[in-house]
Order: C-alpha cells, then sequence, then structure tokens
C-alpha cells in the first residue's frame, strides 16, 4: 500500500475517533453493496450505523476528501446508467434493524459465561423474517489504540436464530459467549450484526471486522497474560500487505491466492496449535457457499513465531472470504481476509421481500428486490423473478426482469392487487445469469410467527369499515327491513284471523 493510501486510512481511524462512533461510514458504503471502490458514490441517501446519521452531502464531501483523484478516475470507465424501475435504498435500508444489548455486569472472569439481554428491534414499515443475530467477540487493543486492522478476533458465530419482526416491532433475545478458561486478560466487545434469510445484511457485514453494528463492553480478569494468536499485521495476500479495514484487495482471475500470515506464541512453552482454513464464495454465512476447508497442527516454540500460509487455487468466483482460526487450549484467534478476483460477472439479490403485510383483498401490495453484480463487471444477461405464493404454495403474484446488472445496487419494484386476503404466503426470488439458475430464495411470512393469525375479519378490517358507506349495501340492509316489517305484519293479521 502506498503512502497516500496509509494516510487515508490512518484519517479515516482518527476521524472514527474523534466522532466516536463504531464504523467510518465511506468503508461501509464501499464494502456493503460493491467489492471495489468504484461504486461508493451508489450509496443510500441516509445510512444508519449505530444509529448515527449522515446526509448525502456529507458523504459526498468524506468522497473528495479522501480518496485520490486518480483513484475515481481510475474506474470511471466502467460506470453505466443503472437500471431497475426504483431506487434500492428507498425500500431497503442498511441498519434498519438494530440489536440493543446490555449485561448486568461490567466483567467476568476466565472460565465463567457471560449473559447479554436485550432485543431485536424493526424500524421498517414491513416484516422481517428469518432474521438471526451474528456476534463477534473481539478483544480490543491495549489503551483502546486504534489501526487500520482493527481488534483481534477472537470468536465468531450466530447466537440467536428464528426471529421474525413485525413492522415497527421488537422481539426480545439473549446472547451468551463462553469465556474460555484460558482466556487472556483485558477488555473485550460484542459486536452484532443481524442478517436475514443467512444471506441479507441488515445490520453490519459480516464479512467485515470493521462493519459492525450495535457493540457491548466488558473486560475478563483472573486470566492469563499470555497466549497464542494471529499477527493481523503481518497478514499479506500475494506478498502484498492486506489491511483489514481496507478495500478488498484484487487479483487476476486465473491467479492462485496465497494467504500468509504470523502465528505468535508469548508463553513459556511451545504450544501444539489447531489450524483450520475454510475459504467461501461472497461470506460465510450459509454452507453452500464454502469453497474449500483445510486443517492442520502447527507447534510454535516459546515466545516466538512461525509463518502459516493457505493457498486458494479455485479461480470461479469473483468475491472470496476466508476464516482462518487457530485454536490452543479452548482460546481462537481468528482472521478474515477477503479478495476479489477480476475479470468474473456475477450477480447477486440483494433482500426480496413484501411491502405490504397482511394481503388484503382489493389493496394494492408491493413486493420489492435488490440486485447487483459481485465485481466491477457488468453481467449482461441477467434474469431475475420474484414470484408470491399463499400458504398453499398457489401463485398470487409473478414479476420479472431482464437485462444488464450493474455493480451498484438496482431497485426493482413491483404492485398488485391480490383477490383474497393472506396473512400467511411467501415471496421467491430467482436469479439467472446467461438462463443459468445462480440463486433461488424463499421468504416465508407467518401470522403465527408474527403477532398472531386473526384471520379473514382481521385482514379485512379496511374494507369492512369502507364497505358501511357502500349505498348498495344501504339499499340491501333497507330492502332486508322491508321484508321483516312485511313478515311482522303477516304474523299480526294471521292472528287476528284465528281469534
Amino acid at each position: 500500500m502506498d503512502s497516500i493510501h496509509q494516510v487515508f486510512f490512518i484519517t479515516v481511524i482518527e476521524f472514527r475517533v474523534m466522532k466516536n462512533i463504531t464504523q467510518w461510514i465511506f468503508i461501509l458504503l464501499v464494502t456493503a453493496f460493491s467489492a471495489v471502490s468504484a461504486h461508493a458514490q451508489e450509496i443510500t441517501k441516509e445510512v444508519i450505523v449505530s444509529e448515527e446519521f449522515y446526509t448525502q452531502d456529507q458523504i459526498d464531501e468524506f468522497l473528495l476528501d479522501f480518496i485520490p483523484t486518480e483513484t475515481l478516475e481510475e474506474f470511471s470507465d466502467v460506470q453505466v446508467d443503472v437500471q431497475g424501475n426504483t431506487s434500492c435504498f428507498d425500500h431497503y435500508e442498511f441498519g434498519s434493524v438494530q440489536v440493543k444489548l446490555d449485561t448486568n455486569v461490567s466483567g467476568t472472569v476466565s472460565g465463567a459465561p457471560m449473559q447479554f439481554s436485550g432485543y431485536v428491534e424493526n424500524n421498517n414499515n414491513y416484516p422481517v423474517v428469518d432474521g438471526v443475530v451474528y456476534v463477534r467477540i473481539f478483544k480490543t487493543n491495549v489503551g483502546g489504540e486504534k489501526n487500520v486492522n482493527g481488534s483481534e478476533v477472537v470468536d465468531q458465530y450466530v447466537a440467536v436464530r428464528d426471529i421474525n419482526i413485525p413492522a415497527n416491532g421488537r422481539q426480545n433475545i439473549s446472547v451468551e459467549w463462553n469465556v474460555p478458561l484460558w482466556a487472556m486478560n483485558g477488555t473485550y466487545q460484542l459486536a452484532t450484526y443481524f442478517v436475514s434469510n443467512l444471506k441479507y445484511n441488515l445490520l453490519g457485514l459480516t464479512f467485515t471486522d470493521d462493519i459492525v453494528g450495535n457493540t457491548t463492553n466488558f473486560t475478563v480478569s483472573n486470566g492469563e497474560t499470555t497466549g497464542v494468536k494471529f499477527d493481523k499485521e503481518s497478514v499479506a495476500i500475494n506478498n502484498e500487505t492486506y489491511r483489514f479495514a481496507a478495500f478488498p484487495p484484487r487479483i487476476q482471475k486465473d491467479e492462485v491466492a496465497t494467504i500468509a500470515a504470523e502465528l505468535v506464541n508469548t508463553t513459556g512453552e511451545p504450544a501444539d496449535v489447531s489450524i483450520s482454513y475454510k475459504t467461501y464464495y461472497w461470506d460465510a454465512m450459509r454452507g453452500e457457499n464454502k469453497i474449500n476447508e483445510e486443517r492442520d497442527i502447527v507447534t510454535v516454540p516459546a515466545n516466538a513465531s512461525v509463518p502459516i500460509s493457505y493457498v486458494i487455487t479455485n479461480t470461479d468466483f469473483p468475491v472470496y472470504y476466508s476464516e482462518i482460526e487457530a485454536t490452543h487450549r479452548g482460546v481462537k484467534s481468528i482472521l478474515n481476509p477477503r479478495f476479489v478476483r477480476e475479470g468474473i460477472s456475477r450477480p447477486r439479490i440483494n433482500f426480496p421481500s413484501i411491502k405490504t403485510y397482511p394481503l388484503v383483498a382489493n389493496q394494492t401490495a408491493e413486493v420489492f428486490t435488490c440486485v447487483h453484480a459481485t465485481s466491477d463487471a457488468v453481467v449482461e444477461n441477467g434474469r431475475l423473478e420474484l414470484e408470491v405464493f399463499d400458504a398453499g404454495n398457489e401463485s398470487i403474484h409473478s414479476y420479472s426482469y431482464e437485462g444488464i446488472i450493474t455493480p451498484d445496487m438496482m431497485g426493482l419494484l413491483d404492485s398488485f392487487v391480490p383477490v383474497e386476503n393472506h396473512e400467511t404466503f411467501s415471496v421467491q426470488a430467482r436469479l439467472y445469469q446467461d438462463d443459468v439458475l445462480l440463486e433461488e430464495d424463499m421468504m416465508t411470512y407467518n401470522c403465527e410467527q408474527l403477532g398472531g393469525c386473526g384471520g379473514d375479519k382481521a385482514a379485512s378490517k379496511k374494507n369492512s369499515v369502507l364497505d358501511f358507506y357502500n349505498p348498495l349495501y344501504g339499499l340491501m340492509a333497507l330492502f332486508a327491513g322491508v321484508v321483516v316489517l312485511i313478515l311482522i305484519i303477516v304474523i299480526i293479521i294471521f292472528k287476528r284471523m284465528n281469534k
């Protein structure tokens, strides 16, 4: 990395400290929806990160202040007019789900569990379903010192599953982290992420150490002062220094990728360390994304370090994410490097969703999704299909888009009028490239998971109020009243005649 970029990233960290926020908005915008910096200018009008707000003008100012002019010019030739019929960010808002966790104690001791409790809050005007809370545990740097690689990652996992929240609703949750017996003393941080369908990021980016959601700090005592861990400063990909809070490095389409790092043992005795290497396409949330997995045992002498390396030969995908985990005496040290292969075009769905819940007969409903290419190469022959199914898996509505898919996030929205009420239904998204199905996802909205099922009466409440004023129903009521009156008169006459 040249001196200009080093100054840039150091300035970024200092800026973050001055503003007292957990993520800097520019890195978010670059990494959230594109693998390269070419698309940083296509960003949301307003982005929430730990409930801090920035306007579009402020973000534009950041770009002008911190990106060297030659960087912008380098990618100017790949800009394409965005296709689609709506802005993605008018409907999908990063940070629209917040995970609020707290603890009754400020710290714990090694070998004991650390408990967190709170809630997940959905700030969208539509339900969020099939959600999980993913957490990453950091051991923070001594004295809170910041650098471009961030803090040490000591654990990461899905903490809570099966989260389904109505529009503007909440769901209570609790999270536990079992502190290893041999954990080192110090300050730690629980960082949260919220992901729908194990794929769509609504808070934090699970493939980064730096773009996180809400955080909670705590301390660990009565533990160790030495241990075994990776040196994040030593990480390199193909002999180029890797920065965890920077743009993913770019390598050639067919180039072998070698990830290298130093494993450091600060204890006074040799350490046998178990290491696992896993590589995924895009991120590690779904098992189907896994490309490769390897394991090894490395012996590190006392008060010394040894180099480790991991070779990735697969060349099929545009974006690669690796999890390299060293474990010694139950204590983990984790690296999460990510890189991009140039010259490979592949599209990706981002958050298909209904905007209207429940579906009410004869009332307009909307369904939408976002889609983008995962590198700076435009996808020429893309096709996105959205289909809404009822509880019996019968199609209610379908929509299709065909054409180019750009690296910039594209929004696709369609409206329809259901003929019946539906409280339980599904939205399916299918993505094709050159008529080959790449992705197929289903989002299910189940009334039993979203506050209870009210039946047709609850779904039709709005219509019933409107129907009260319908002139046709007034005439029918009048007719019924006349019939009843006639029957009463007939009965009275009949009784008198029988006296």
